[in-house]
């Protein structure tokens, strides 16, 4: 049960970096399913893993953070774990902070600057993930 709710974490992932808003609430919904001590379980795991510098792991974290880890959302630390995931060179958390950062989604205010700063990293960086 573990590997399928991680499954659909990482899904996610790629869901919302890379997809329409209406789908990935959609998605949204099917982790909704699993029961609250799953995933509970799930960014326990995940805040091990970030904790030792995996930036996939820092994203996936932000993305549970930003949907209501432990029964809250918590903004601040989401937009904190984005960026750090980013600023290690996790190309989708890049790619997210352009996209954030140029509509002014995801509870990020609309910034030009820093839309094109991250899309230039994206479009430039290498990554090993």
């Amino acid at each position: 049960m573990r590997l399928k709710l991680s499954l659909k974490l990482m899904t996610l992932s790629g869901v919302l970096a890379f997809s329409s808003v209406s789908y990935a609430a959609e998605f949204v919904d099917e982790i909704a399913d699993a029961t609250y001590e799953e995933y509970e379980k799930a960014v326990a795991l995940m805040v091990d893993t970030d904790q030792n510098g995996d930036p996939k792991s820092q994203f996936e974290l932000a993305q549970a953070f930003h949907n209501g880890a432990k029964g809250y959302v918590d903004i601040e630390q989401a937009h904190l774990l984005y960026n750090l995931a980013a600023e290690n060179g996790y190309r989708p958390a890049q790619r997210y902070l352009s996209v954030a950062y140029r509509e002014g989604s995801f509870g990020f205010e609309k910034n030009g600057q820093l839309s094109r700063y991250w899309e230039s990293l994206y479009e430039n960086g290498t990554s090993v993930y």
